[in-house]
Parts: C-alpha cells; sequence; structure tokens
C-alpha cells in the first residue's frame, strides 16, 4: 500500500523484512545523502534514483527484547535487528540467488572445501570504525563457541565438524568445510558481523549475553545496516537514524538509504495497526490478516493497496513418526501405528479442504499448495 507522492527507496525493507504486504507513505524533507569517498568500494544499486530525506514510520506488535543478534529469537526483535545489521554474502529472497554483500566476491576450490571472501573496501561500521577480517573471524568465533548459545551455530556445522575460519590478509578471509556443501556460500546469508571492537571484550569477561538492550547508548552498538540506534521510549517507539557509512549507494553515487528516520511505534494488536495506519500515524503495515486486507481494500483513502504476491510462511502438520518404546501407553502405540501407515496420511490429506481455507479463512489471498494435478490431494509423504 502506498500513499499518493511517496517516493522513499525501500529495497532494504524488501530484502530485510519479506513483506508480503507493504503500505508505503513518505513525508519528505530536504537532505543530501552523503557522496562515498575514493577508497570506499560500495555496492552500487541499479534503478531510478530517488528522493532523499524524511521519515518512514511502522508499527510493531510489541516490542522487541534486544538489539543483540546472538540471542534475538522472536519475529519482532529479528525485524528490528534485520536494518541495522548486514552479512557477508546476501539472497536474493526475489531470484533466490546468492549475491555479493560485505563480500564483494568469493570463489569455491576445486574439492568445494575451501571458500575465500573478499571483503569491500573502506566498509565501515555505523559508529565509523573500520571493518576487516578480524572483525569476521571474531564473529565466527563468537557463533561458533558453545558457551554463547547463539542459535546460528547449528547452521556452522558441515559434515558433523564446525567450519574453520582463517584470515588471508586484512580484506580476505577463509571458510574450510568438512565436507563439500553444494550451497556453500548460502551458509553467510543472515549471520551479522559483530564489531570486535565493541563486543570482544564484554566476550572475553562471558557477558556477551548481557548487552545489546534497547536502553544501550546509541554510541556504544553499531552494525553495518542502512539504520543505526537513535532513541528509545519503553512501550512506546523505538527510532532508528540512517547510517552514513552505509555501503550502498544509487546508480548516481548517492550514499543510501535515503530516509533519514525509521521509527516503530509499538502497537499491541492487528485492528490497532490498522487504524493507525487509517489515521495517517503510521506509514506502513506488514504481515495483514486476511480480514484487515480486505477492509483496507475496500476502504483506500489517500493510498492504494498493492498486492505483492504469496509470502514464503505456511502452514503445515506434523506426523510425530518417532518409536514411543515400550513404556509408551498402549493409546499412543496405537496412535503412532497410525502414523506409520502411508495410506493414513495420505487419508489426513485428502481431508483436508485446502481450496476452502483459501476461500474462507484467507477470503481468497492465499493459493492452496500440497495437491496433485486437477486438484486432487498429493499423495506419498
Amino acid at each position: 500500500m502506498k500513499r499518493p507522492g511517496a517516493n522513499i527507496h525501500c529495497c532494504w525493507i524488501l530484502s530485510s523484512l519479506l513483506l508480503p504486504l507493504l503500505a508505503l507513505a513518505g513525508r519528505h524533507a530536504a537532505a543530501s545523502p552523503q557522496q562515498k569517498s575514493a577508497e570506499e568500494e560500495l555496492l552500487v544499486l541499479p534503478g531510478e534514483v530517488g528522493r532523499p530525506g524524511g521519515r518512514l514510520v511502522m508499527s510493531l506488535r510489541g516490542e522487541p527484547k534486544n538489539l543483540n543478534p546472538l540471542i534475538a529469537a522472536d519475529t519482532r526483535t529479528r525485524e528490528v535487528i534485520a536494518v541495522m545489521q548486514a552479512d557477508l554474502v546476501h539472497i536474493n529472497r526475489a531470484t533466490q540467488l546468492t549475491e555479493p554483500a560485505l563480500a564483494k566476491s568469493w570463489k569455491i576450490s576445486p574439492d568445494g572445501l575451501a571458500y575465500t571472501l573478499v571483503l569491500r573496501q573502506g566498509i565501515k561500521f555505523s559508529d565509523g570504525q573500520p571493518l576487516d577480517a578480524d572483525d569476521v573471524l571474531f564473529t565466527f568465533r563468537v557463533y561458533l563457541d558453545e558457551s554463547v548459545h547463539a542459535p546460528q551455530r547449528d547452521l556452522l556445522i558441515v559434515g558433523g565438524k564446525p567450519i574453520v575460519v582463517r584470515k588471508v590478509d586484512a580484506r580476505t578471509v577463509v571458510f574450510q568445510l568438512a565436507k563439500s556443501y553444494g550451497v556453500g556460500e548460502r551458509l553467510f546469508d543472515g549471520l551479522a558481523i559483530l564489531p570486535r571492537h565493541l563486543l570482544e571484550k564484554p566476550y572475553q569477561e562471558g557477558k556477551l549475553g548481557q548487552i545489546g538492550s534497547l536502553a544501550t547508548a546509541a554510541d556504544q552498538w553499531a552494525g553495518l545496516g542502512p539504520f543505526r540506534l537513535k532513541e528509545y521510549v519503553s512501550g512506546q517507539r523505538l527510532v532508528l537514524e540512517r547510517n552514513p557509512y552505509y555501503w550502498k549507494s544509487d546508480a548516481k553515487g548517492n550514499r543510501l538509504p535515503y530516509v533519514d528516520e525509521l521509527v516503530f511505534l509499538f502497537v499491541p494488536n492487528a485492528d490497532a495497526q490498522v487504524l493507525k495506519f487509517q489515521s495517517g500515524e503510521t506509514d506502513m503495515i506488514s504481515q495483514l490478516g486476511a480480514e484487515n486486507f480486505s477492509v483496507l481494500s475496500r476502504q483506500q483513502r489517500g493510498y492504494t493497496m498493492l498486492d505483492a504476491g504469496p509470502g514464503l510462511e505456511y502452514n503445515f502438520l506434523f506426523f510425530n513418526l518417532s518409536d514411543a518404546g515400550e513404556k509408551a501407553s498402549p493409546e499412543m502405540q496405537r496412535k503412532q501405528k497410525w502414523f506409520r501407515e502411508v495410506k493414513f496420511r495420505q487419508a489426513v490429506s485428502a481431508a483436508v479442504d485446502r481450496e476452502a481455507i483459501v476461500r474462507l479463512v484467507y477470503q481468497g489471498a492465499a493459493r492452496p499448495f500440497g495437491t496433485g494435478g486437477a486438484g486432487q490431494p498429493a499423495m506419498g509423504e
């Protein structure tokens, strides 16, 4: 959804938040994005050149828990962190292809076991401190440290062994895998590169999980994303400001993002989010349910509805096929015997009226999957 007159460059929202339904509006103010310096290797994004300035206000269904990517677990926290951090290699969610990010290039050894990544020259964290290979080594040392309990650690175990990271020079890092992995470069998407200059001491003191609260002073937290921390008001809002050192630019060399501020308002429920959008208090609304999408479609005032198509979310049903053992009750054993029968699982699949769910629950704003030809339920596992 977009209000008339809006011309905000929102590529970072599409790639980071993955919102299937978007509502955008612009409030513009005069501003000039910084030009890149000669020693910086910025990532130049093609396409129309936008206008700088303004702020983008959106609502979150509650407050994020923290700003620390090492312990982030809930969706709200990850949405905020996504625009404050960056990864080495990025998966384009539209094409599902890998693209350069903090690493400008990479190559794979003939045996498929070693990935050599080269960082962009002159990249800086949002506090102005330079990024180099030592930050990458520190980041993966932290992710792989079992005592940190980072949820990303399991992703870095390949062939039963943790990946090994070594520095070649200030901008070159080699990742060694124990076993060839066909999509190895995808390991580097979604892993925020951490600022060693701020986090190494807390890490050595065993306090890494205790930092990164929303109340953290703005000059004590840094990332590589398009925005950085500016203000937090408990129970009300979180304000981020544009990162003046961000490593992307438009086709004319203007440093992105164009937006000066990104404001997250904490809104308790979906209906309240819709009301704030309709009243103009917010410029963007995400994760709309089918009912509220229909409401906004019928009552378009000052904005235009855009359906970006199906998202990546889905609902599914699990059958527990694990062996409950002899200690399980007769009733449990009887049910698990059902679950192991392929024809029983096929019968359950046949009983699910996917078309009716799309029509009644999602009001047409969904697509059924898991069906065979002519609308017949898919057979098999």
